[in-house]
């Protein structure tokens, strides 16, 4: 869920983290030569909302110690989404991402309640059909920092299953709660090769 960009987090005895972000459509630059790979647009939204986001993402803060300035120490956060807050995937890949079969680890770096220094991987299931490729799953993985809109995102190798056995690629991801009712939306661009059945 960009959770990379979108998974809020709640300090403990603090302040919820709030993510705002517009949501502007980044680009890839094409790839050098023919190497199969095609472009892809696509958009994941959630009922995940920046007031049950500690509820949909929560996180285990008991790896942090609280200095009595206010600040956190770096720590590791692994942050663990519940059922119920899947994801509808549209656009060139149609599809679900199943929340609760995904992964979050963060690292608290610092913050206060407007700003928060979080880098973070994200490991998503997605269950699609993608265009020209066929019907399946992989595990999508997005790098990025909760404090931004922006992240990358490539197809973890070895994941696919179904008609995707194979496939591959990756871009760049922008998010925000942008979605009716202030749901989060993620919006990806970039490129992926279907894999061993379209070679």
């Amino acid at each position: 869920m960009n959770l990379l960009r979108r998974a809020p987090a709640r300090l403990a005895g603090a302040a919820v983290l709030v993510l705002t972000a517009s949501v502007t459509i980044g680009t890839v630059a094409p790839a050098s030569g023919d190497d199969g790979r095609h472009p892809v647009h696509f958009t994941l939204s959630n009922s995940v909302t920046a007031a049950n986001a500690g509820q949909a993402i929560p996180s285990d803060f008991s790896r942090c110690h609280l200095n009595p300035d206010g600040t956190f120490d770096p720590c590791v956060v692994p942050t663990t989404p519940v059922a119920g807050f899947d994801g509808t995937i549209a656009g060139d890949l149609v599809g679900v991402q199943r929340t609760a079969k995904e992964a979050v680890l963060g690292v608290l770096v610092g913050g206060t309640a407007t700003s928060v220094d979080w880098p973070q991987v994200d490991l998503e299931p997605f269950e699609v059909t993608v265009a020209g490729c066929g019907t399946g799953s992989f595990v999508l993985q997005r790098d990025g920092n909760v404090g931004s809109p922006d992240s990358t995102w490539h197809i973890v190798p070895h994941t696919g299953r179904g008609q995707l056995v194979g496939i591959s690629g990756g871009g760049t991801a922008v998010g925000g709660f942008t979605g009716p009712a202030g749901t989060f939306v993620d919006t990806f661009v970039g490129r992926i090769r279907c894999g061993e059945h379209h070679d």
